[in-house]
Formats: C-alpha cells, sequence, structure tokens
C-alpha cells in the first residue's frame, strides 16, 4: 500500500481544527456529520506513522532519541506554555510524566502527544520481532486488554486502546502491493462513510469509544485513494507543522475564534481566519524547532 504521507497529514490537522473550532454554518445533517467525524483526523495521523515506521529499518535508540528531541520535549514546552497561559502550574509534573493521561484519557491536556509517543516506545520492538503471528498475537493482547479494562472499569485508555486495530491493519497493508489500490480505497471509503453514519451518528451502536472501529474502513480508505503527488512549498510547511497545529488550537484556539467571531460575526470567515491564525503561528513554531534541532545536532 502507497499513501500520500504529506497530504494525509495535512488533511488530519484540518479535520482536527475542525473537530474542535469550526463555527457552524446551519444546523443541516450533513455539516453536523462532517464535524461529528472529523475525530478521524487523529487516526489519519496514526495511520502515516505506522506506514512511516513499517517501511524503514529501525535503530531503537537513535529513533527513540529522534521522537524525545521532536515529539517529547516540543510537548514539555506546549504544557509548560499552557500552564503560563493558564496561570496554574499544579498539573505540569503529572502532565510531562504521562501520569494525567493515564488518569484522564482524551481528557489530559494534548493527550495524542503522550500517546504518540507510547506507541514510539513500542513499535519499533513490535516491527523488530520475527515472530511470523505477531499481528495476530497483538490482536489478541488487545483484546484480552479490553476486555480487562472493561471489567476494572477503566475506560481512559480507551482512546488509544481502540486505534490498535487500525494500527494492526494498516501495518499488514503497508508490506503488500494492493491491485487497484485507488478502486478499492473509494470503496472501503464510501463503505466506512455509511457504518459511520448509521452506527455512530444517526445510532450509537458502539461500548466505550469503540466508535474508533468503526472509523477504520474510512480511514484507509482515505489513505488508498489519494494518489501520490508532491504538495507546493506552502502546504508542505503546513504538513510538517501538524503537531504544532494541534498544540496551538488546543492552548489559543477557543480564545483566537472567540476573539474574532465577536470582531466580524460571520460564521465562515470567523473559521477561516480562526484557522489561517492558527497554522501561521504553528508553521512559525515549526520552522523555529526545525533551527533548533539543526543547531542542537550540530
Amino acid at each position: 500500500m502507497t499513501i500520500n504521507k504529506k497530504f494525509l497529514q495535512l488533511t488530519g490537522a484540518f479535520l482536527i481544527l475542525v473537530f474542535h473550532l469550526w463555527i457552524r454554518l446551519s444546523s443541516t445533517m450533513i455539516e453536523s456529520f462532517f464535524v461529528h467525524t472529523a475525530y478521524i483526523g487523529v487516526d489519519l495521523f496514526f495511520l502515516v506513522s505506522i506506514v512511516s515506521l513499517a517501511s524503514k529499518e529501525i535503530s531503537y535508540k537513535e529513533f527513540i532519541h529522534n521522537r524525545i528531541m521532536t515529539i517529547y520535549l516540543p510537548f514539555v514546552f506546549f504544557v509548560l506554555m499552557n500552564a503560563f497561559v493558564q496561570g496554574k502550574y499544579t498539573n505540569i509534573i503529572r502532565q510531562i510524566f504521562f501520569i494525567e493521561f493515564f488518569q484522564k484519557g482524551g481528557g489530559a491536556f494534548l493527550w495524542f502527544l503522550p500517546a504518540m509517543m507510547l506507541l514510539y516506545l513500542v513499535f519499533p520492538l513490535f516491527h523488530q520481532w520475527k515472530n511470523p503471528y505477531k499481528t495476530c498475537i497483538a490482536f489478541g493482547m488487545y483484546i484480552l486488554t479490553v476486555w480487562i479494562c472493561t471489567v476494572i472499569k477503566y475506560d481512559q485508555i480507551m482512546i488509544l486502546l481502540h486505534r490498535i486495530p487500525l494500527m494492526l491493519v494498516t501495518y499488514e497493508l503497508c508490506k503488500k502491493q494492493i491491485p487497484n489500490q485507488k478502486t478499492v480505497g473509494i470503496c472501503l471509503f464510501l463503505v466506512g462513510i455509511l457504518i459511520l453514519y448509521f452506527c455512530t451518528f444517526v445510532n450509537h451502536f458502539y461500548l466505550k469509544d469503540m466508535f474508533y472501529i468503526y472509523a477504520i474502513p474510512c480511514v484507509i480508505g482515505s489513505a488508498m485513494m489519494i494518489p501520490v503527488f508532491p504538495l507546493a512549498k506552502g502546504w508542505n510547511a503546513i504538513a510538517n507543522a501538524t503537531l504544532e497545529i494541534y498544540a496551538i488550537q488546543m492552548i489559543f484556539g477557543f480564545r483566537i475564534a472567540g476573539f474574532v467571531y465577536k470582531s466580524i460575526n460571520h460564521p465562515f470567515l470567523s473559521t477561516v481566519i480562526t484557522f489561517s491564525i492558527i497554522i501561521s503561528i504553528a508553521v512559525g513554531c515549526s520552522e523555529i524547532k526545525k533551527k533548533l534541532m539543526t543547531v542542537v545536532q550540530k
């Protein structure tokens, strides 16, 4: 399976902005469904990460060092920034050591980044494991863990656990050449949209956070049906700033959106301007991080 990584990162960032900050233009079912399912932007990031990691040999020590520098340290920086903005410093330790993530799950500050770091700690070991049945074993461990968490009523990490099937399916698919990939992707995407619509929007046929399972066909179909093509420089810069976009919109997003909307009182223009401001700040932070990384590596 081949994917357009940068375009999927760009799409994922846009969907996350939509999910958190979209100002409704109407009360139509189509718009409500679009905003409701925009959470799959996070799933696209997980998919891209798995494909990227599965396509190369990994030196565990070097890989973890790289992820500490590019993911964990920026996470710590944004935790400190948020504490300063909020004027609350009591949760810093719990956040930077992922304690809050295990306590609150998706309610933790920037929960996605601790989840990604946990993935990066475990997945290289899984990838290097020379067992032909490792994916089946991992899926069995997922089922067992979900069952245990359900029995003890520990729901907080379901937001990560229920992304594991997507990761495992992606891992298997990315090692294969899929005939007529674009056509298969379109079919999967359409089926996935129907599943999401009838199972998570019109009705609610799921246990705790099971809607992430229902999203698998839509997410994989999206990745398969988009052709590979180079992005223009500006779009590529935005795609490279997805971590910063996620963090900036969580820290400042509602403040920016509220200020812009009060200033112009137009839903669509307010959304466009809000997204533009957040993206601009995020790209600037990304470029600063890139330059700092260059200095550190020297």
